[in-house]
């Protein structure tokens, strides 16, 4: 539940600090020596044709392409991706992300 609350000047706050912040990976391609053993979909492109279908669905998911088989995939939370992860994985994806880190946002100048 999101409370918000306005101030004497008419500004919007919001009481809420974890709405908005976002959680980033970088998915790519798994590229260790067991690549190829485990998942049935393993190139670049079904990883990338994946995201997007994941993004039709999935309004608060957000996909960048970082080069030509890296992705950066934020989020709401560790929690949001890593039910992306576990469902890629079962589907048959294999790939590999990069530990998460907070995406902040500055709203008028300050960070929050």
């Amino acid at each position: 539940m999101m409370l918000v609350l306005v101030n004497d000047e008419g500004d919007i706050k919001n009481s809420n600090h974890h709405e908005l912040t976002m959680k980033e990976m970088t998915f790519s391609i798994n590229d260790s020596p067991f690549a190829g053993r485990e998942g049935k979909y393993v190139t670049s492109r079904n990883l990338r044709d994946r995201l997007q279908r994941e993004l039709l669905k999935d309004v608060s998911l957000h996909v960048t392409e970082m080069g030509t088989d890296a992705f950066n995939v934020a989020g709401r939370g560790e929690m949001h991706l890593s039910i992306l992860i576990e469902t890629m994985r079962r589907e048959g994806y294999e790939f590999q992300v990069s530990t998460p880190h907070v995406l902040n946002k500055t709203i008028d100048g300050k960070l929050c």
